[in-house]
C-alpha cells in the first residue's frame, strides 16, 4: 500500500475536512466560479493549483502547497506534464460514466448490467466469489404510461429509481 510506505519513509499525510479560514477555500470558490481556468504557480512557489475542466464545466481542482520551502523548478514542471493526463483521465472516467448511466434514472444501463453480471458470474465459476441479484417489476407499468402518459410514467420511474439508489450499499450497483 502506498500510505503504508510512505509512513515507512516518514512521511505523513493528514486528510481532512477544510476549515473555513483556510485560504484554500476563496480559491476553490473562485475556481467555481470560472476564475481559476489555467495552472497557477504562487509568486513564493509554495503552492500549485491545477484546475481540471472540460469546456466550462470544472471537473478537479487540484492544489499541492508546500509550508516550509518552495517547490523545486523540476517539481513545478512535472505538475504541469501530470496537469494534461490528469485532464485526459478525468474526461475519459467522465465520459464513460455518461456512457454507462442512463439518462432518465440515473441508474446504470442495461449493457453495463450485462458486463457486470458476465464478471460476477465468471468471478463466480474461477473463484467462488458469491453475489446476488435481485429483480423488481412495477406491476402493471404499462397502465401507468397508458392512463396518464410517459411523462408521469418517467416520473414514476425516477422515483423508483430514486428508493433504490437510496437503499443499496456502496459497494451494490442498481441498474
Amino acid at each position: 500500500d502506498i500510505a503504508d510506505e510512505l509512513k515507512k519513509q516518514g512521511v505523513t499525510i493528514d486528510r481532512k475536512k477544510i476549515a473555513d479560514g483556510n485560504p484554500l477555500v476563496r480559491r476553490i470558490v473562485s475556481w467555481l466560479a470560472g476564475g481559476i481556468v489555467n495552472p497557477v504557480v504562487s509568486s513564493d512557489r509554495k503552492e500549485v493549483l491545477l484546475p481540471i475542466s472540460k469546456g466550462a464545466v470544472p471537473l478537479a481542482l487540484i492544489a499541492a502547497r508546500r509550508i516550509d520551502e518552495p517547490f523545486k523548478e523540476d517539481r513545478v514542471a512535472l505538475a504541469d506534464i501530470m496537469y494534461s493526463h490528469i485532464a485526459v483521465a478525468l474526461e475519459n472516467a467522465r465520459l464513460y460514466h455518461i456512457a454507462i448511466t442512463d439518462e432518465l434514472t440515473k441508474l446504470y444501463t442495461q449493457r453495463h448490467f450485462r458486463a457486470c453480471l458476465e464478471k460476477s458470474y465468471n468471478d463466480y465459476q474461477s473463484f467462488g466469489e458469491k453475489f446476488t441479484l435481485l429483480m423488481i417489476d412495477i406491476d402493471d407499468f404499462k397502465k401507468i404510461n397508458d392512463l396518464h402518459g410517459h411523462l408521469v410514467g418517467d416520473t414514476v420511474l425516477r422515483e423508483v429509481a430514486r428508493i433504490i439508489a437510496s437503499s443499496v450499499r456502496d459497494n451494490d450497483l442498481a441498474f
